[in-house]
């Protein structure tokens, strides 16, 4: 008898525990579709090309700078990647590099990520 009245008494309190979940979920659903819709803003999406672009954002500049590199045997200097060649072999060269990302904002735009980087003017 003591067992049936233990499995009746954990039946009764699953059977609430679930009740309770489903009332707490319906609500949070709710809110959280409340949430989708407000981070979605006006609905209207920026397409741009290619995976290559970011939306609603533009090319900024970083500024103009100075900068010393180490040429190497073949008179080369490497700036972001790109080697850029013709200096005196071995020896310090300090050169104006720009710096570009895509942090400007602008509903509409598309940055070019490709563009992201530093070059030397």
């Amino acid at each position: 008898m003591k067992k049936v009245i233990y499995f009746f008494s954990v039946g009764i309190i699953m059977m609430l525990v679930l009740f309770i979940n489903s009332r707490l979920s319906q609500d949070g659903s709710a809110i959280t579709l409340e949430n989708v819709e407000a981070l979605a803003g006006n609905g209207e999406v920026t397409k741009c090309p290619d995976a290559n672009y970011v939306p609603n954002r533009f090319l900024e500049s970083g500024g103009v700078q100075s900068a010393t590199y180490r040429s190497n045997e073949k008179g080369e200097i490497n700036v972001g990647g790109i080697i850029k060649g013709g200096y005196e072999k071995n020896k310090d060269v300090t050169v104006s590099v720009e710096t570009f990302n895509c942090s400007g904002v602008e509903e509409g735009a598309c940055c070019d990520q490709r563009k992201v980087g530093t070059k030397v003017i």
